[in-house]
């Protein structure tokens, strides 16, 4: 296949802004208020027992709707926010995207899992093969998403140790997000809140908005913001890619490290499909997707433990039930 170069062109986007700060900051509040400019219908993925819901009604508060997470597993929230797509949502928060990380089922306890019930129990051989292609698809599934996103994390103090009269001390040296180190490189705007809730912006891609600071940001923030995304040749959704095939799809299984009996397990946790030959062909391209996305990580010769199957979308105006608890093998006696 040729490579082609073609000239640059200005495009337009759709807003990806990552709010940071401690608790009390105000990053729910200031996320609701900036989410205004993109549009009157607003959804909220609530990892926060019910902290978004109590501005509700509030002065200078939009109206919007929300889902209240229990469960923080990346697949919960991809589940999430393919409904906030299909609803037809003008701007998605998610907040806050570090439960994805540190909640329950979030990655962190992901790769305990799977360490746990790998025969090495090492959690970068076993652990982080798995749990890495679901972070990396939830992210993924964020940037692609078509719609304006606000996602909120929370950060906490940093410190490194220093060599002080012979001993090591801590030094503080700034704040740090609670989620993968290097998150912020996705966003094209990156703020912390501190307590006062001011915002100050750490990165930017819109040179107009880099190093500035905002005393109690709101609206206007998000309209500045949106008149820069949308500047630029209007956007066109790229081609949907043709489906795959049945045959396609076991190869990639094969190639990912899995045998039928991984796919069939996936196939009835999410369908209670027992047979290849039933499957559609949307669901062929979602079991498709989610062993490519731990293929592209692992290798070609990995075999690690079987995946769990992700949750399904849930509408936003349900509240989402916690994963089913896993049955307990029983020993059998000869």
């Amino acid at each position: 296949m040729t490579l082609i170069f073609k000239p640059a062109a200005r495009t337009q986007a759709r807003a990806r802004i990552a709010l940071a700060g401690p608790s009390g900051a105000g990053k729910t509040y200031t996320a609701l208020l900036i989410a205004q400019a993109f549009g009157p219908r607003i959804a909220v993925i609530d990892t926060e027992h019910g902290s978004a819901s109590k501005y509700a009604g509030e002065p200078e508060m939009p109206a919007f709707d929300v889902i209240e997470l229990d469960s923080f597993s990346p697949t919960r929230y991809i589940a999430a926010i393919a409904a906030a797509e299909q609803t037809g949502y003008d701007v998605l928060i998610i907040d806050s995207l570090s439960h994805a990380w540190v909640g329950k089922e979030g990655i962190l306890e992901q790769v305990d899992l799977a360490r746990a019930r790998s025969k090495t129990g090492n959690a970068f051989t076993e652990g982080w093969r798995y749990a890495s292609p679901l972070h990396q698809k939830l992210i993924e599934t964020m940037l692609q998403a078509k719609l304006d996103l606000i996602v909120t994390m929370r950060s906490k103090t940093k410190y490194v140790l220093e060599d002080y009269q012979g001993r090591q001390v801590p030094r503080q040296v700034g704040m740090e997000l609670v989620q993968r180190e290097g998150i912020e490189y996705e966003w094209d705007i990156v703020g912390e809140l501190d307590k006062e809730n001011t915002l100050v912006i750490t990165k930017s891609r819109c040179k107009g908005l880099t190093g500035k600071s905002f005393a109690q940001p709101g609206v206007e923030l998000g309209e500045a913001i949106k008149a820069w995304v949308r500047a630029g040749v209007p956007m066109t959704e790229p081609a949907r890619p043709q489906g795959h095939t049945l045959r396609e799809l076991f190869a990639l299984v094969k190639a990912a490290g899995f045998g039928e009996a991984e796919l069939r397990q996936q196939q009835l946790q999410r369908w209670g499909i027992e047979k290849f030959k039933d499957l559609t062909a949307e669901q062929i391209e979602t079991l498709y997707e989610f062993f490519d996305s731990i293929q592209q990580v692992q290798g070609r010769n990995a075999a690690p433990a079987a995946p769990d199957a992700p949750a399904t979308a849930l509408p936003f105006e349900t509240p989402a039930e916690p994963p089913p608890p896993e049955p307990k093998r029983v020993r059998r006696t000869a």
